[in-house]
């Protein structure tokens, strides 16, 4: 199920379930959404920290979220960034509350964990998309905050992703295939695997996309994935951004290493769409009906 659409004048709440976030970008990050139209409201976890690399006390963070969908003053609710938190908090999370006050969730990387817990407990889409201590602060990205719009706040149907001329997609294995999208962050997916928490992989289309992964760490996480069957049970594979700061020029890279394990599953695959850690980021929903059609590089969005 889609959430509610939300318009000018909206309240969105913000939370920190994951790493502290920095106060300056914090405000940027308020003070753009609310030149945008809305009204904005910040959570107690996005001003704690907790052991240095916790944005606040497990109880807290997960209290905050919970508050939030309780609140019906809330309209909808992003998370301030990600790092790390979530695997912390995932059981401490009301899903039952949160089913009976349905509203649009936003985030990505860490926050992946949330995502597809939320939409799978509580049948309600939740959006892999931008975070208000990142993509609204003052340098944002116009693409990206263009495609939060359209997919998030206008809910558009038949939204099409493609190459246009902006982004280097490649094809894996060729083909089309439909069905729920579900994932993102490969660490996050990982963490998952063999917990009450592990994805319904069986017949959806999956997003992977990290950041910061030396190869050989992205190679045992896939080894993991294989080795559990998953990759057997999916429809289709979509692949973002899946970037390193200290890349190193060889013959066998990131995308030759996901084509050494990808190819013999024969379904498509695409690599390289614009979603997770890259500029731009696209936004798309977790728990909707996609389309991959490798012939034209598109991911639609139905």
């Amino acid at each position: 199920m889609y959430p509610k659409k939300i318009e000018k004048g909206a309240t969105i709440g913000i939370v920190a379930l994951s790493s502290p976030g920095k106060i300056d970008l914090l405000n940027q990050g308020k003070a753009n959404l609310e030149k945008l139209g809305y009204k904005v409201v910040v959570g107690e976890s996005c001003y704690s920290t907790y052991g240095m690399y916790l944005s606040g006390t497990d109880d807290l963070r997960a209290n905050d979220l919970n508050m939030m969908f309780e609140d019906d003053s809330i309209d909808a609710i992003m998370c301030l960034k990600g790092g790390y938190g979530t695997p912390r908090i995932v059981d401490k999370i009301d899903y039952e509350m949160i089913k009976k006050n349905k509203k649009i969730f936003v985030g990505f990387s860490d926050v992946t964990l949330l995502l597809n817990t939320i939409y799978e407990k509580c049948d309600l889409v939740t959006y892999h998309g931008p975070m208000m201590g990142i993509d609204f602060t003052d340098n944002f990205n116009q693409l990206s905050i263009d495609s939060f719009n359209d997919i998030v706040i206008k809910q558009s149907r038949n939204y099409v992703i493609n190459e246009d001329n902006i982004y280097n997609i490649k094809t894996i294995n060729k083909g089309f295939a439909k069905g729920i999208l579900v994932g993102g962050n490969l660490s996050l997916i990982d963490v998952m695997i063999g917990t009450p928490y592990q994805i319904d992989f069986k017949n959806k289309i999956l997003l992977l996309e990290e950041v910061n992964e030396p190869l050989y760490r992205v190679d045992r996480m896939l080894q993991k994935l294989r080795l559990s069957g998953i990759l057997s049970d999916l429809k289709g594979i979509v692949i973002g951004g899946i970037t390193y700061k200290n890349v190193i020029k060889r013959d066998y890279g990131y995308y030759e290493l996901f084509k050494e394990f990808l190819e013999p599953l024969k379904i498509p695959v695409l690599y390289g769409l614009p979603i997770g850690h890259v500029t731009p980021r696209l936004t798309v929903p977790i728990g909707a009906v996609v389309e991959i059609n490798t012939e034209n590089k598109t991911l639609k969005i139905i």
